[in-house]
């Protein structure tokens, strides 16, 4: 059986590899989608050949895809809609930092009621061999 020229798994990588290769100098979002699509058309030629090193490597390639339509949807996203993007990453980042200061100042006051723990039973226990002090002296 003569396979065809796209029936190859080296071609649809190639196409993948130029394709994020394009990604890398124009970021677009059509060149996220070419290379998922011949990711996809490499990941089903490797399933079909059953050699794990293709699978992976279409597979990874596959996630690189994914990765780089993700990374061009946020920046059509930014170029877009600038205001909205700036005002959600805003309120985002206030919710984080009063998450993160309500931990700081529970641990400050946990601190802090240990060490006047400690303070407390330290004079009662010095209190107490004072009491003691004496007693063995005479």
């Amino acid at each position: 059986m003569k396979a065809t020229p796209w029936a190859l798994w080296e071609i649809w990588i190639g196409a993948l590899i130029v394709a994020l290769g394009f990604w890398l100098l124009y970021p677009e979002g059509v060149w996220g989608v070419s290379a998922a699509v011949f990711a996809l058309g490499a990941t089903v030629l490797a399933a079909r050949t059953s050699r794990p090193v293709k699978v992976a490597a279409s597979v990874l390639g596959l996630a690189g895809s994914g990765a780089a339509l993700h990374a061009s949807w946020q920046v059509a996203a930014i170029e877009n809609n600038w205001e909205e993007v700036r005002t959600s990453l805003v309120e985002r980042a206030t919710r984080q930092l009063e998450i993160t200061l309500g931990d700081a100042v529970a641990i400050v006051e946990a601190l802090a009621e240990r060490g006047a723990n400690l303070q407390a039973s330290s004079r009662s226990s010095k209190a107490g061999s004072r009491r003691e002090a004496p007693s063995a002296g005479s």
